[in-house]
C-alpha cells in the first residue's frame, strides 16, 4: 500500500527528471495524464490480517485534498469475508502543472519559475527561444529577477544591433560590462542565435596564450620563458631535438635546463593546437601527463 507521502516522493522524482522538458514545452490540452501511479491497494487477505491498517490507509486517501488536475481512481471490491469496499487504486496527474501542485516544495517552485521565464523569453524573442531556454535552464533559474530581465533586454538588443568584430569590453550596451557579459554570455548567445539563426554574435575574444619554456639556451630566440597565441608560436623557427608537451603547468615551470629540449604546456583542449605547430611536428615528441582519465584523454587528443 503506497501512502500519500510515498506517492508525493515518487511524483517529486518524476517531476525532477522531466522538469526541463515539461517547463519548456508548449502548454496545451494533453490527451493523456502526464503521470500515473498504481497505489497497490490491499488484497482481501491483507485486509483480514490487519483490517485497521487497511481501513486507515483507505480513509487517508479518500479524505485527502488533492489539487485540481490530480485525480484519485477508485474501485469497488466485493470480498466474501468483508463485503463491498471502495478502494483507492490509482493516482493520476493530468498536467505537469497539476503534478507540481501535488509535489510542492523547491522542485515545484523551480518548475514554475522556469515555465514562467520560458514563456517570457518566447513572448519577447520568439518561439526559437524555447529550445535555447531548455539547453540553459539551470542558468535561467539561477538568475535573480533583475538579472533575468537584463538578460532578456540585452538579448533583444543584440537581435537588432550587430556587434561583429567588437570585444566584450567594447559592447555599447547600457549596464553591460565585460564581467557581466562573461557570466551571461552562453545564455545570451543562445537566445540571440535562436532568433537570428547565426552561428554566434560575432564578439571577438582574446587569443588564448600557450606557455613555452626553451630549456636549451642555445635555442632561445632572445627569451626562454614566454606565453603567446598559437598563431605567433607557429612563426617561430625553433629546431628542438625533443619537444616535451606537459599537461601540468607547475611541472613545466619546475623543469631544469636540458640540451635540445623545448617544453610546452598542452593541458586540456590546448593540446590539439600545440600539436598543429610546424616545429612541433618536425621533432620527436614526448608527452608528460597524469595517469588518470583526464591525462589519457589529453594524450589521445594529442
Amino acid at each position: 500500500m503506497i501512502t500519500i507521502d510515498e506517492a508525493r516522493a515518487r511524483a517529486r522524482t518524476r517531476l525532477s527528471a522531466k522538469l526541463r522538458d515539461w517547463a519548456c514545452a508548449v502548454v496545451g490540452i494533453e490527451p493523456e495524464p502526464c503521470w500515473s501511479l498504481g497505489l497497490q491497494p490491499p488484497t482481501e487477505a491483507e485486509m483480514r490480517v490487519d483490517e485497521h491498517a487497511a481501513e486507515r490507509w483507505t480513509r487517508d486517501w479518500l479524505g485527502s485534498s488533492l489539487p485540481e488536475g490530480v485525480q484519485l481512481g477508485t474501485s469497488v471490491r466485493t470480498w466474501r469475508s468483508i463485503g463491498r469496499q471502495t478502494v483507492p487504486i490509482k493516482l493520476e496527474a493530468r498536467t505537469p502543472g497539476a503534478l507540481a501542485d501535488f509535489v510542492g516544495g523547491s522542485v515545484a517552485r523551480e518548475f514554475r519559475l522556469l515555465q514562467h521565464r520560458v514563456a517570457e523569453a518566447v513572448e519577447r524573442l520568439g518561439e526559437g527561444a524555447r529550445a535555447a531556454s531548455r539547453r540553459h535552464s539551470s542558468a535561467i533559474t539561477s538568475l535573480t529577477p533583475q538579472r533575468w530581465e537584463q538578460a532578456l533586454q540585452v538579448s533583444a538588443w543584440l537581435t537588432e544591433h550587430s556587434v561583429v568584430g567588437l570585444r566584450p569590453r567594447s559592447l555599447p550596451i547600457r549596464g553591460v560590462d565585460s564581467k557581466w557579459f562573461a557570466a551571461h554570455r552562453a545564455l545570451v548567445t543562445a537566445l540571440v542565435t535562436s532568433v537570428t539563426g547565426d552561428d554566434g554574435i560575432g564578439v571577438v575574444d582574446s587569443d588564448p596564450l600557450v606557455r613555452v619554456r626553451i630549456l636549451d639556451p642555445s635555442l632561445a630566440p632572445g627569451v626562454a620563458d614566454f606565453a603567446a597565441p598559437i598563431a605567433q608560436l607557429d612563426l617561430l623557427t625553433l629546431r628542438p631535438t625533443i619537444t616535451l608537451i606537459l599537461e601540468n603547468r607547475e611541472t613545466l615551470l619546475a623543469l631544469p635546463s636540458m640540451p635540445g629540449v623545448v617544453a610546452v604546456h598542452g593541458g586540456g583542449f590546448a593540446v590539439s593546437s600545440v600539436a598543429d605547430l610546424g616545429w612541433v611536428q618536425a621533432s620527436p615528441v614526448l608527452y608528460w601527463g597524469d595517469l588518470d582519465s583526464a591525462g589519457f584523454a589529453i594524450l589521445n587528443r594529442l
